[in-house]
């Protein structure tokens, strides 16, 4: 298109789209918003400026009745470059289109980056052995682009043009934003579909009920798991993950990361990613005193300390984690109110007490490789070897697809071989509960549409526990984890085995309490739009731009090829970061 096109195209399309949109509401209507498909519906917020630079949140009302748009503004620092967040509350779609197709490339281009929200967790924050609370936009970016952003709604009239279009405000999408409008001549438009929280109870995380900034998306019923259904734990909240986690912070081990090298992925491994973890993060060693009695090391060459992110240790632990019949526990959060209300008090004022623990996981994990499960790992892996890879996929499923996912389970049954990366999670947090968790499953789900209207929710499709051999490891877990409470240090704390029961002792017996009982994610949604070879059925190659489309480039976690040992969080800071520079670097900017 000619330049007088271009210019006005960016608010022509979003002007359509509003009134094409049934569920759109117009901003001086005053009828009671309606609820969106899968959104929660929640008051909407404004953020102004204040004279010392802070933003206070209020209320925003028409005549007696809350505006139905999201209309926000944050601080920003110059009238002529941001980022600026447009934040429709059913504008499920976002915007399509806006991709140029055939048209050169030039600087006052537009050139969408995709950004899906996913499920990082939020480091625990820490200053000196004493804990600092970050809102949103602090802890997801550092205080960076709360500068810079302004945040808007669909009453604002938008740029004529701007040098990036960013679909989704999550970690990934925040991220990047930031690192391209560290450049003043650079204009960004984030589009996000969620609300901002308002560090509500919801988002404390020994509380985590984080349901007001989820998605409403129910899976379809799970033939793996009794056809059971389950939530889908998906953010729906500008900050995406960093909002609704468990504030885990950690990294997975170096053979996690070189197998996406493996996958066709140069620039991808280890030690290209390192400097990226280190990029985005801000470490603070834990308190001299808690590290002496929680026998707490770390590495400070591994670390960043000039990054956004704050991340250290917590400043307290309960007792009850290293002897028994110690009060208060975990469980005294829930049985003595008194006591809960005087932590919850102290979490708001200071960030400290049990309350910057998450809830049921705890903060203390262990990470098991196989053969540390198992005796038996070598006979697993030659069961995977053998098990047919199109039984795990729908009929008429793409070749390319299961070509890939052959060589992705090569990969994890070589990793699965040796002591290098873990296939198990536990966690302990002294409470009543001690998730295991399995790591790189084998089993494979999909995501699919089931409808022409582009506000319906998709077809999501765990497929958990739908390859045998993940339910033979969990088997080998569970039994790993009954001569774990067995030794003499566990008995001390008198554990008692409530599921998958006690009196469960066949494999048989195991395997269908499994399927009753297991939840298919531990919440870390990734690796929908696979970094990996297009033959091998990858959505992006190594430089993030999707097969076939112009101008589009994918910079969340759903570009993990093959998912890491650990929490996602910090893995995904690291591929925006990364993301950031790489988008740099090709408009020279």
């Amino acid at each position: 298109t000619d330049k007088p096109q271009k210019q006005h195209c960016l608010e022509s399309i979003i002007q359509n789209e509003i009134k094409a949109r049934s569920s759109f509401i117009p901003v001086k209507d005053n009828r009671a918003a309606r609820s969106t498909p899968y959104g929660q519906g929640r008051k909407d917020s404004k953020l102004k400026r204040h004279s010392k630079g802070t933003a206070k949140a209020q209320q925003r009302h028409c005549n007696g009745t809350a505006m139905h748009q999201n209309e926000i503004r944050l601080p920003s620092t110059s009238t002529k470059v941001g980022t600026e967040v447009i934040l429709p509350r059913t504008f499920k779609r976002a915007i399509y289109g806006l991709a140029p197709r055939s048209r050169p490339r030039r600087k006052d281009s537009i050139y969408p980056v995709a950004a899906a929200d996913c499920a990082p967790e939020r480091g625990i924050t820490n200053n000196g052995g004493k804990a600092r609370g970050f809102d949103m936009l602090d802890l997801a970016h550092g205080s960076l682009l709360a500068k810079r952003a302004l945040i808007v709604g669909r009453d604002t009239t938008l740029n004529f043009s701007y040098n990036f279009l960013i679909v989704g405000g999550g970690t990934s999408g925040l991220t990047v934003a930031d690192r391209l409008t560290e450049n003043p001549n650079i204009s960004v438009l984030v589009i996000e579909y969620g609300h901002l929280d308002h560090q509500e109870p919801n988002s404390v995380p020994g509380l985590l009920n984080v349901t007001p900034y989820l998605f409403n998306i129910t899976s379809t019923p799970q033939r793996g798991l009794d056809n059971a259904t389950f939530a889908v734990p998906a953010a729906a909240v500008v900050g995406g993950g960093t909002v609704v986690n468990g504030m885990f912070f950690d990294r997975g081990s170096a053979p996690d990361y070189d197998a996406w090298v493996e996958l066709g992925n140069p620039g991808w491994g280890w030690e290209d990613l390192l400097p990226y973890f280190k990029k985005s993060e801000n470490f603070t060693p834990a308190a001299k005193d808690f590290a002496d009695e929680f026998d707490v090391s770390w590495d400070n060459i591994s670390h960043g300390f000039g990054g956004p992110v704050q991340s250290s240790y917590p400043v307290f632990q309960f007792q009850s984690i290293i002897t028994s019949n110690v009060v208060p526990n975990a469980g005294t959060l829930m049985s003595n109110s008194t006591y809960a209300d005087e932590q919850l008090a102290l979490y708001y004022s200071k960030r400290q007490g049990p309350y910057t623990i998450c809830g049921n996981s705890g903060n203390t994990v262990a990470f098991l490789p196989l053969p540390n499960v198992t005796e038996s790992y070598e006979s697993i892996i030659a069961f995977a070897r053998s098990y047919s890879s199109k039984a795990l996929f729908p009929p008429g499923t793409d070749h390319s697809i299961i070509r890939g996912y052959e060589a992705q389970r090569n990969l994890v049954l070589d990793l699965h071989g040796s002591t290098a990366t873990s296939v198990q999670e536990t966690a302990f947090s002294s409470g009543s509960v001690i998730p295991l968790t399995l790591i790189k499953p084998l089993s494979r789900g999909t995501v699919l549409i089931n409808s022409t209207d582009p506000l319906a929710a998709p077809l999501i499709d765990w497929g958990a526990l739908t390859n045998p051999v993940d339910l033979e490891i969990m088997v080998a877990v569970i039994r790993k984890h009954r001569q774990f409470m067995a030794t003499e240090a566990m008995m001390e704390l008198g554990p008692v085995e409530l599921a998958p029961g006690a009196n469960l002792t066949s494999d048989d017996q195991l395997r269908a309490a499994l399927r009753q009982q297991m939840q298919p994610t531990w919440s870390h949604l990734c690796s929908t739009c696979s970094m990996m070879k297009r033959e091998y059925g990858g959505v992006v190659g190594p430089d993030l731009l999707v097969y076939g489309v112009h101008g589009l480039s994918v910079v969340d976690a759903s570009i993990i090829p093959l998912i890491p040992a650990t929490h996602t969080s910090s893995t995904v800071y690291a591929v925006a970061e990364k993301a950031a520079d790489i988008i740099k670097a090709r408009h020279q900017v």
